[in-house]
């Protein structure tokens, strides 16, 4: 021991030791080097893994063609296909596709869902969904074990206005309009507003009440309503069509409608050009015996 010290001292005196301690930096920042290089290329390969992409079309190998993350709508729709890419061929018989959608408060809400089947020979799964409003959307993949495979967000923009958008300063396009469901409407205010009802022995009236800024800026609307079949988590069967006329200088209008059975529904408002005003969702629970 008294050997070392004399050593070390004498190291000390010289000034023997600065060797040592870059040697022992270069070693430091070696193994830090490598550290940070595979844990880089772990978390690429782990990113790279599962991709979705949003296309217009693709190959007969999945691989999209033409795609983005921002889109415009100039029609009542826009056709896109949601593409899985897989770094393995996926096993599982069935995925689910699910697509929440920005609010004001920048929270996502559930919008929709889809149930696809996949061919277990391949890697990739395609599904063809047309968006019908615009906005922002969070797009995701789950296993049937809730195991979330993939995710991915697209944006969805209406088209530049042309010189015929606006009419008296009134906008022809409905981003900004509110359908809430209701007990009952009393001077023109939505009372007890909520998105579930309990059905009743002959049924049960909802007020469907739209508000916005803007006019209607049109003289009809047409309110479509959807409900989910059994097993299926979007809103694909159709249940009934009505037509109402209405002052296109009003902000506001409501209407009441009778639901006669349980279930989650769907409600989307159209004006006299099919163009999308408002889209809302409510559930019918059974009645209480």
């Amino acid at each position: 021991m008294h050997e070392f010290l004399l050593f070390f001292s004498e190291i000390i005196k010289k000034e023997l030791w600065f060797p040592y301690i870059y040697f022992s930096i270069f070693l430091i920042l070696s193994f830090m080097k490598k550290y940070i290089l595979i844990t880089f290329l772990l978390c690429t390969s782990i990113v790279s893994a599962q991709t979705i992409t949003f296309a217009l079309s693709h190959t007969e190998n999945g691989e999209p063609v033409d795609a983005q993350y921002n889109w415009q709508i100039s029609n009542q729709t826009l056709s896109l296909y949601i593409i899985l890419n897989n770094n393995k061929p996926i096993s599982a018989p069935l995925v689910y596709l699910f697509i929440d959608k920005k609010d004001r408060n920048n929270s996502y809400y559930p919008f929709d869902s889809k149930v696809i089947k996949v061919d277990g020979s391949k890697n990739w799964v395609a599904y063809n969904y047309k968006f019908i409003e615009p906005g922002t959307y969070h797009v995701y993949f789950q296993s049937a074990d809730q195991k979330k495979i993939a995710d991915g967000n697209v944006v969805i923009i209406r088209k530049s206005f042309d010189d015929n958008a606006f009419t008296n300063g009134q906008s022809r396009f409905y981003e900004e309009y509110q359908l809430k469901f209701c007990e009952v409407v009393i001077a023109g205010k939505p009372m007890n507003i909520s998105n579930l009802f309990s059905l009743r022995k002959h049924g049960r009236n909802v007020f469907f009440y739209m508000k916005s800024y803007h006019a209607l800026n049109t003289e009809k609307i047409f309110v479509n309503i959807y409900t989910k079949k059994e097993f299926d988590f979007g809103y694909e069967e159709f249940v009934d069509s009505k037509k109402y006329k209405v002052d296109p200088t009003w902000d506001d209008t409501f209407f009441k409608y009778k639901f006669f059975k349980a279930g989650d529904y769907k409600v989307m408002i159209f004006n006299d050009n099919e163009e999308l005003m408002a889209t809302g969702y409510l559930s019918i629970t059974k009645r209480n015996k």
